[in-house]
């Protein structure tokens, strides 16, 4: 497994020139996207998370999100975000929608250094019982 940019793993980059992960469900997805993708410093003050559900279905995920890191040739967790805490708020995302919602990374004790990282979050598809994870990535400079 190599990381070559924002458009490599579980990745790819819409012509908006987001990063999105996706997930298909039949012959329609689930996806995430970020802007900005790329940061050219490693002060990191927020992002904006799209969700995009381009299916026929009710989504329904939270604030909570992870970020890893990629480091030796794999994804690691980013320990200072694994023990935040969030409100308890529930999104729905209904079909053929997208919503989004800011990412704040400055309240936590980490110093971004250069490379590739990604946000991980859990979403629910209504009707299916487990939560897929879905992925997007960003990179620092």
């Amino acid at each position: 497994m190599h990381y070559k940019g924002n458009d490599d793993l579980d990745t790819t980059v819409s012509n908006k020139g987001e990063t999105a992960s996706k997930e298909h469900v039949g012959n329609d997805s689930v996806s995430l996207s970020l802007h900005p993708n790329t940061i050219h410093n490693n002060f990191v003050d927020s992002l904006a998370l799209k969700v995009h559900n381009n299916t026929n279905d009710t989504i329904f995920y939270g604030d909570r999100f992870y970020i890893d890191k990629y480091s030796d040739h794999e994804w690691k967790s980013v320990k200072a975000f694994d023990t935040l805490f969030y409100n308890d708020i529930g999104y729905y995302g209904f079909p053929m929608t997208e919503n989004e919602h800011p990412i704040s990374l400055n309240h936590v004790d980490y110093i971004f250094k250069k490379g590739a990282y990604r946000i991980r979050k859990k979403i629910s598809i209504k009707g299916i019982k487990t939560k897929k994870t879905y992925y997007v990535a960003f990179e620092i400079r």
